[in-house]
């Protein structure tokens, strides 16, 4: 019992030193990572709005002409690689979910 209440004490008492420091280290987190949530909208954006619109069967039929049979292929490696990299990988909402 006294070992719990020794560890709690330090709690109740902090400084405003401390406060400060814990406060800035949450506001920088968070800024953190909304930025990243916004930079991962952007390989979202070519997921969720992009892939489906260039996937319909008159531009697939389309696009013969230029990548024959390679269309599909293409889409899917644009997919891995459009939007903001961050230390050599695409943010996406994954990469940021496993990051928080």
């Amino acid at each position: 019992v006294t070992a719990g209440a020794g560890a709690f004490l330090p709690l109740v008492f902090l400084s405003v030193w401390d406060l400060d420091g814990y406060m800035a280290w949450g506001v920088c987190t968070c800024g953190v990572l909304t930025e990243l949530a916004a930079l991962a909208r952007v390989a979202d954006c070519y997921e969720w709005d992009v892939m489906p619109s260039m996937s319909t069967p008159f531009v697939l039929q389309a696009a013969q002409k230029y990548f024959g049979q390679q269309w599909g292929a293409h889409l899917r490696q644009q997919a891995n690689t459009w939007g903001f990299t961050l230390g050599g990988s695409v943010v996406s909402a994954r990469s940021v979910a496993k990051f928080a």
